[in-house]
């Protein structure tokens, strides 16, 4: 392994696994695969002020502490309780959590409020307009009239075609409207998720409010990116969701993911325009399947120990704590978190207990809830066989996935450049991570299995795709939509 590559890894860098050469040339990839996995190299607030009713914890058990309440199941895990005395050692961490499918009835809905934010510049002319306005009159078809329903458009400047009103009311009229809405001029993003924003507000308190923003092109506005992030952070925070559909290959990669991780909604990219359609029924009908909203968990450090990163959602450490923010959960979904944590291990001992929290709001009755978990002790020892005996294959199967999948992504990027060799030495440095992972851990074995199948189709496709072609910029997009998924999921 080169020098460049091994402090990449030293240094935990970020990445992705990309499924197939299929994500190069069309399709949709969603934020709903499931997560996959590598040994460490060493070894080894909430939205809500307060809670109702936070429900008794079952005791911790090994590496594992319940984190459970009304509609909500999850846990706080750590792959390994122990790592090697004298040094400096990687912990790994999972938050997961998962929204109850009996939390309402199967042939129940919640009513929901969207703000539709659409893309009309002069990119999106031709078929793309064309299935665009096609995919949001189909939707709006779909809604119940008791649904609430905004549409914006944009070019160089603002428009509001429908303000917010109930769909039942203005269904007939908008869906004709829409087949007037052609492309021209240029794109200014962030007013035209203000005005989406500025509509949810007026929604009735009991409607699940989400904004959805279609985009093909580069923001043109001026807006910096933080401001925009906090921004959504502040509107997801108060309830407005917020997720992003990147269509085409040439739209601001960093711009759409950034607008769907600070706005707690979803990410998607389309090679094309065909499949919208899809994209818009899942955030109508994952919006009115809406059970937790607001979720959020702080998790709670001894002292000395550090977060490196954290991958699947945003993450704020300071002074001891990491909080985390996750967003609304449809019934049957699935949220999660990897901490990346690190401590510096003396003598054999303790090294203190770590615990979590969440906070959120269960939809039907408004109801705002805390849980806690039992707290997980962390030891350092003194033999390899002790930290064997104190793993979670599991947990740590799953988190070093994460990591892999992270990691995988700078050797997209490498390839983006037009550095195929470093491309692939951090390809082939990845998958000697995930044999070892599944040596040290056999029941993750056939997930290492696969996943090392798919770097291998990476360094095909670093091979076989040129960067800057339509093909090449769709691979590295399609890629990191699924980097993205598989870290949540």
């Amino acid at each position: 392994m080169s020098k460049r590559v091994a402090r990449f890894w030293n240094k935990g860098g970020v990445g992705i696994a990309i499924a197939a050469l299929a994500l190069a040339v069309g399709g949709v990839v969603l934020l709903e695969a499931p997560g996959h996995a590598v040994p460490s190299p060493g070894g080894g607030g909430g939205p809500f002020a307060g809670a109702d009713d936070a429900r008794p914890i079952a005791p911790a058990s090994g590496t594992r502490a319940s984190l459970s309440g009304p509609s909500l199941d999850g846990h706080f895990a750590l792959a390994e309780g122990a790592v090697l005395a004298a040094g400096t050692r990687r912990v790994l961490a999972e938050l997961r959590f998962n929204a109850s499918t009996d939390a309402r009835p199967s042939d129940a809905r919640q009513p929901v409020a969207l703000a539709l934010v659409m893309d009309i510049s002069g990119s999106m002319s031709g078929d793309k307009i064309v299935q665009a306005r096609t995919a949001v009159q189909q939707m709006i078809e779909r809604m119940h009239g008791d649904d609430h329903v905004a549409v914006i458009l944009y070019d160089h400047e603002v428009q509001v075609l429908q303000p917010l009103a109930r769909v039942g009311a203005v269904r007939r009229e908008l869906v004709s409207r829409l087949s007037y809405v052609d492309a021209r001029g240029g794109t200014v993003i962030p007013p035209a998720l203000e005005a989406g924003a500025q509509a949810l507000e007026q929604a009735p308190p009991h409607l699940v409010r989400r904004v959805v923003l279609l985009s093909d092109g580069q923001d043109g506005s001026g807006v910096p990116l933080p401001v925009l992030a906090e921004n959504l952070r502040g509107r997801a925070g108060r309830g407005i969701a917020a997720s992003a559909l990147g269509i085409g290959a040439d739209y601001d990669e960093r711009f759409m993911t950034t607008v769907a991780d600070a706005g707690r909604g979803n990410y998607a990219f389309m090679a094309g325009g065909a499949p919208l359609a899809a994209f818009l029924r899942r955030e109508l009908d994952e919006a009115a399947q809406t059970v937790v909203d607001g979720l959020a968990a702080t998790v709670t450090l001894p002292s000395g120990w550090r977060l490196r990163h954290a991958h699947g959602a945003e993450a704020d450490g300071r002074a001891g704590t990491i909080t985390l923010a996750f967003g609304p959960l449809a019934a049957g979904d699935t949220r999660r978190a990897v901490l990346d944590l690190e401590v510096d291990a003396g003598a054999p001992g303790e090294l203190g207990a770590l615990a979590a929290s969440a906070r959120y709001r269960t939809v039907a009755d408004r109801r705002d809830h805390r849980v806690e978990s039992d707290r997980i002790a962390v030891r350092a020892v003194a033999t390899e066989a002790e930290i064997a005996a104190s793993r979670d294959e599991s947990i740590y199967g799953e988190t070093w996935a994460t990591v892999v999948d992270a990691a995988q992504a700078e050797a997209v990027e490498a390839w983006r450049r037009g550095d195929v060799t470093t491309a692939r030495q951090i390809s082939q440095g990845n998958a000697q991570q995930l044999r070892a992972v599944a040596a040290a851990a056999p029941a993750a074995a056939p997930r290492m299995t696969s996943q090392i199948a798919e770097l291998e189709t990476d360094q095909r496709n670093f091979d076989l795709l040129a960067p800057t072609s339509e093909a090449g910029r769709a691979y590295g997009l399609g890629s990191n939509a699924a980097r993205h998924a598989r870290a949540r999921r």
